[in-house]
């Protein structure tokens, strides 16, 4: 927008006087009477930022139009007249202003004359604490006075005018605003070529990673080894060459080539597979085999530990006393009297009639019970052990199952899946970075990396979260697989630039 003199005036709260007035036209460079913001701008700097040296330089340009460097006594007149907005000659002012008699005065001599006597210009210096006040306070602006001072001596000496000098130092200005566009669009670039290297870095660990990832579950597979898994092992082998085979360049031309060792490398992990699980059933029932021997070891070993030992003999009393209780319960009368004392009074603890007759008795039956609550033990451990095992088993081949479809996956991945018309092609086999998608049904390619919906086998923007053809959801492993360019670089290489 623009503002007229008064809508000026009153923005700022001056009183308008022919000084104001003044002031306003120099500020409107285009003489349209309006003033739009860049000229409203760069006035109330330039106003603003006046010593007292410059601030004297701007009243006498005011009336030295013709940029003679020097006023006649009439100028002068004029010019303080206007300064306090009154229509009476102050001749004591003009007399301070001839002091030489010579009837004129230059811009050095008004200079000279203002240093001594600033009351001169006062009307000027209100008008601009009005302004420094409105504006970002008075500090603000005796440090900008400064910095202008320092940088933009040379263009405020008295031999330009206010108008001239603004006007070199809005080029400087200008000059410098460029240069640091310049810098910026520079370091923008470096941070580009940064973003890519880092892009290509990270996508070439990335696809080391997988590899070492892969290589290490292959590895898994490979302990505790029993006589199935040497043919799985070869299996594993043989597809691992395989996966490498098809992961090698092709170009257009080799694209029927590539297809048959795909469809050959799925059916070898089928085979895979397969053997898998027999290794897996093979181990499997290997363990529960062992599960009976191992609770019966376990038992043997609680046994004859002293926890072990004092569970037996408790036990042991426990049922003496009951089994007794129960035949004393038919027997005679005293032993009917008798009975109730062998029984216990709760779990933990025996009864006092059992402990005093397990201490003098040397009936036979109690090594029986002993052995009867021995093998209560050994058959409880096994128990234990037959759960533990199927537990074990029954995770083994779940995660085992779980191996098998994360190497599929990377393999999809890495390869194509088996059902895929994508393929990753080459135009020049020595340049890694000449591959490109191609659609075998469609002809349709894309450059660069290619998300590939594992659902409908439909291309998906690197930024989408799921495929508009399908609907249906990226997997995290395919975000990951294939980000685009901005997901892929580091904040680290935009801190060090200092971004």
């Amino acid at each position: 927008g623009e503002i007229s003199v008064d809508e000026f005036h009153e923005f700022l709260g001056l009183t308008k006087t022919r000084f104001t007035d003044r002031v306003f036209g120099i500020l409107d460079t285009d003489g349209s009477g309006m003033l739009d913001l860049k000229e409203f701008m760069i006035g109330i700097w330039n106003y603003c930022t006046y010593d007292l040296k410059l601030m004297s330089k701007f009243a006498f340009s005011i009336f030295d139009i013709d940029l003679e460097g020097e006023l006649n006594l009439h100028e002068c007149d004029a010019l303080m007249r206007m300064l306090f907005d009154t229509e009476e000659t102050d001749h004591d002012l003009i007399q301070l202003i001839d002091s030489d008699g010579s009837g004129s005065v230059t811009q050095d001599e008004f200079f000279a004359i203002t240093e001594s006597h600033p009351h001169m210009l006062q009307p000027a210096l209100d008008m601009q604490r009005v302004l420094r006040t409105k504006f970002f306070g008075v500090k603000y602006w005796e440090k900008e006075t400064k910095k202008r001072q320092k940088e933009f001596a040379a263009f405020d000496s008295l031999q330009n005018d206010a108008r001239q000098s603004i006007t070199e130092i809005v080029l400087i200005k200008y000059k410098a605003k460029q240069a640091e566009i310049q810098r910026l669009k520079d370091k923008r670039q470096r941070v580009f070529a940064m973003q890519e290297e880092a892009a290509r870095i990270e996508a070439e660990q990335e696809q080391e990673v997988e590899k070492e990832i892969l290589e290490e579950r292959i590895a898994d597979i490979r302990k505790s080894r029993v006589p199935e898994e040497e043919e799985e092992l070869q299996a594993w082998d043989s597809l691992q060459l395989l996966h490498e085979q098809l992961t090698a360049p092709y170009t257009l031309d080799e694209i029927e080539e590539k297809r048959a060792k795909r469809a050959e490398m799925w059916a070898q992990y089928d085979d895979a597979c397969e053997k898998a699980r027999k290794t897996i059933q093979v181990k499997n029932e290997q363990r529960m085999d062992a599960a009976e021997s191992d609770g019966k070891a376990k038992a043997d070993d609680y046994l004859k530990s002293d926890t072990g030992k004092s569970l037996i003999s408790f036990t042991t009393k426990t049922q003496y006393g009951v089994t007794v209780g129960q035949r004393w319960k038919e027997g005679n009368h005293m032993q009917r009297l008798l009975a109730p004392l062998l029984l216990p009074e709760h779990d933990q603890q025996l009864s006092l009639g059992t402990v005093l007759l397990t201490r003098v008795s040397n009936d036979p039956i109690l090594n029986a019970i002993k052995a009867q609550e021995e093998q209560k033990v050994v058959k409880d451990y096994v128990y234990d052990e037959i759960d533990r095992v199927e537990n074990i088993n029954a995770s083994t081949k779940k995660m085992r199952e779980a191996d098998m479809v994360e190497v599929k996956a990377d393999f999809a991945m890495n390869a194509g899946s088996a059902t895929t018309r994508w393929e990753r092609l080459y135009v020049d086999k020595g340049d890694p970075e000449s591959f490109y998608y191609y659609n075998l049904d469609t002809g349709e390619t894309h450059e660069g990396e290619c998300a590939i919906c594992e659902s409908c086998d439909s291309v998906i923007q690197a930024e989408d979260q799921r495929c508009f053809e399908c609907n249906a959801p990226r997997s995290k492993r395919n975000r990951a697989l294939f980000r685009s360019i901005d997901g892929l670089v580091g904040e680290a290489a935009m801190a060090s630039l200092g971004l």
